[in-house]
């Protein structure tokens, strides 16, 4: 019999969990969805080091980071290519951006901070983990980083047979107004 004490286990149900657990890791980008007339480049990640490495090995949706030009977010993909030429000496990502040549990012190592994000499908509450935000490998490895809190999107269902609570009445008033 295992000596194994479950007592701070959290327990999960089905097949297991495929989610990180908020913090700072070195990953590595182990392939790339680039759908043709988007705005954007899905890249799919894995854990490069640490007791965690080859955490999405195995994992149908490893955790991904998507770089978006779109108009609303080219400062975000400024700051993330900046990072992957910062992260790994040598490599031009920006180059590579504009020559729209994904396939050389595969391989390379970004720090990512992960939080947990919430959400709502088909009625169902779900927690995956995601990228926040990326800085180099050496600033993971050093702790200089901050885990925001988690990103809440689930849908609010009010409670089955809950009444929602009236208005509140008005206030009594306690002096005469001039059109009294």
């Amino acid at each position: 019999m295992p000596n194994i004490d479950l007592t701070n286990v959290a327990e999960v149900s089905g097949s297991g969990s495929f989610n990180l657990e908020p913090g700072g890791y070195v990953m590595v980008v182990t392939d790339f969805n680039a759908p043709a007339g988007k705005e954007y480049v899905q890249l799919m990640l894995d854990v490069a080091d640490g007791d965690k490495k080859g955490f999405y090995a195995k994992s149908q949706r490893p955790i991904s980071l998507f770089l978006n030009w779109s108009e609303s977010m080219r400062g975000r993909c400024k700051h993330m290519l900046h990072q992957f030429a910062d992260s790994n000496p040598g490599f031009d990502s920006n180059a590579a951006f504009l020559r729209d040549q994904w396939q050389q990012f595969v391989g390379k190592s970004i720090g990512c901070i992960v939080r947990m994000e919430m959400h709502t499908y088909q009625g169902k509450d779900y927690e995956n983990s995601e990228v926040a935000d990326v800085t180099t490998p050496a600033a993971i490895r050093s702790g200089d980083f901050v885990v925001p809190p988690a990103r809440d999107r689930r849908e609010k269902q009010q409670a089955a047979g809950a009444v929602p609570n009236p208005p509140a009445a008005a206030a009594p008033a306690t002096e005469k107004m001039p059109w009294d």
